[in-house]
């Protein structure tokens, strides 16, 4: 978790904001299960300015179904993050989206 910043605010569209705390929780339930899916990022676009960076990208979760790879959902986000006292990166805003996936 040490790419979030300990003030960093997540929100799925239509949701409420979710604290550091919060975020840890529902990465730990999303991501410590066992495996069933993988996500595939597609980076879109990444800027940098001084101490400030902002990626967009688009995750696709794919699972393993009969043998094959079904892609079951995908997600558009945009992550804001600041260069931290040690010049690492941390995000400190994340905002994401499903997008239906075509069946």
């Amino acid at each position: 978790m040490r790419i979030f910043s300990r003030d960093a605010i997540s929100s799925l569209q239509g949701g409420r904001d979710l604290a550091y705390d919060e975020i840890r929780s529902d990465y730990l339930k999303t991501f410590s299960k066992a495996v069933t899916a993988e996500y595939h990022p597609s980076y879109e676009e990444v800027y940098c300015s001084n101490g400030f960076a902002y990626v967009v990208a688009t995750y696709s979760k794919v699972e393993l179904r009969d043998g094959k790879q079904i892609e079951t959902g995908r997600t558009r986000s945009i992550d804001v993050l600041r260069r931290d006292a040690t010049l690492g990166w941390q995000i400190v805003r994340s905002m994401f989206y499903p997008i239906e996936v075509k069946k």
